[in-house]
C-alpha cells in the first residue's frame, strides 16, 4: 500500500507547484519617463486585441489604449497620472509583473502643430506660469 501512495504524493506535488499562466505579461514599457501626455509603448503577451477590455494603471490612474495588438500597446500618459508602476488588465485579470514608470514634471506636452504650411519660420517661444506662448515667424 505504501508503494502506491508514494507515487499518488509526489504527482499531487508536482501539479500543485507547476508554473500557472495567470494572465497578461507586461515585460517593458518604453520610455520610463516622461510627462503627462507622453505616448508609452508598453510590450508583453497575452493582451488581446480588444481594447475595451483592456485596463492599463498608472499607479491607478486609468489610461485607455490608443492602439493595441496581442504583444503590445500604447498609451498617453492621463492627467492624475503619478511615478509608481504601470500594470495591465485583461478582462479584470490584473497583471502582476508591473513595470516602474516615473513621471517628470515640468515637462512639455506637444499639442497639434499650427495649421500654417509649411510652418513658421524665426517664431519666438517663451512661458509664463506653466503656459507656452508663440509669437511671430
Amino acid at each position: 500500500m505504501k508503494y502506491l501512495l508514494f507515487p499518488l504524493i509526489l504527482t499531487t506535488v508536482f501539479f500543485a507547484c507547476s508554473k500557472h499562466d495567470n494572465g497578461p505579461g507586461l515585460t517593458s514599457l518604453s520610455p520610463a519617463k516622461g510627462g503627462i501626455g507622453t505616448i508609452i509603448t508598453l510590450k508583453g503577451k497575452g493582451f488581446g486585441t480588444n481594447a475595451s477590455v483592456v485596463n492599463v494603471l498608472f499607479n491607478g490612474t486609468v489610461a485607455s489604449p490608443i492602439t493595441i495588438s496581442d504583444t503590445l500597446i500604447t498609451v498617453q500618459v492621463p492627467p492624475g497620472a503619478t511615478s509608481g508602476f504601470v500594470s495591465v488588465g485583461v478582462n479584470g485579470l490584473p497583471k502582476s509583473n508591473s513595470q516602474v514608470f516615473t513621471l517628470l514634471s515640468g515637462t512639455w506636452v506637444r499639442k497639434a502643430d499650427l495649421p500654417f504650411p509649411p510652418g513658421r519660420a524665426y517664431a519666438s517661444a517663451f512661458a509664463i506660469n506653466g503656459k507656452g506662448y508663440f509669437v511671430g515667424g
